[in-house]
């Protein structure tokens, strides 16, 4: 081809098929990245929400054992009632002890400001079982006021009969991100493991 055509060849510019194809690869180039990225944000958002409801639901499995060890621990006190046994923790409280409130099908709420430890388990239905931010403290809690999180929690315990309970923690909410609903469920056997000592 001589100096002369390719110089014509310059001067004509793109043809509408050539500039079609240029503006083709450059919204391909742009449109990948950014479609990686918008989904890298989406699951920063969604894992921060896991992360919340697995903390939530573990706090609350976490509330059953320290009332446990709590309860084994008042035994120790000279001022505890008499015949107080170590396997009676989930039964203080008489009729409103947590045997009774979140048994089977009953479910409870965790409430870690509760003045008495058996009293941090109230018996909950659907919309008493959120979990708010109080604005004082900035702290996820149950049973107080406070901005919505979207998270509900909820606790049931089963009894095997023998003072060694299964506690199941459950935290719900509607995905931001994904939609619909989402759970995590955090289940712990909880043994009384003080009888040896009385």
């Amino acid at each position: 081809m001589s100096i002369r055509r390719v110089q014509q060849h310059i001067n004509q510019g793109f043809t509408l098929v050539e500039t079609l194809v240029a503006i083709t690869i450059l919204l391909l180039v742009i449109v990948g990245p950014m479609t990686a990225a918008q989904r890298g944000i989406q699951q920063s958002y969604f894992s921060n929400e896991q992360i919340i409801a697995t903390f939530l639901a573990q706090e609350a499995v976490e509330g059953m054992r320290v009332f446990r060890d709590g309860s084994a621990l008042d035994l120790l006190d000279s001022s505890a009632p008499a015949g107080l046994e170590s396997t009676d923790w989930l039964y203080l409280g008489g009729t409103n002890s947590i045997d009774s409130r979140c048994v089977g099908s009953q479910t409870c709420s965790f409430d870690k400001t509760a003045t008495l430890p058996y009293q941090a388990f109230e018996q909950c239905v659907d919309e008493e079982c959120e979990v708010v931010i109080d604005v004082n403290t900035g702290e996820y809690i149950q049973g107080g006021t406070g901005s919505g999180t979207g998270f509900n929690r909820t606790v049931t315990i089963f009894n095997d009969g023998n003072d060694n309970i299964r506690v199941v923690s459950k935290v719900t909410w509607d995905s931001s991100v994904f939609g619909g609903e989402r759970e995590v469920v955090v289940q712990s056997w909880i043994y009384d493991q003080y009888q040896r000592y009385e």
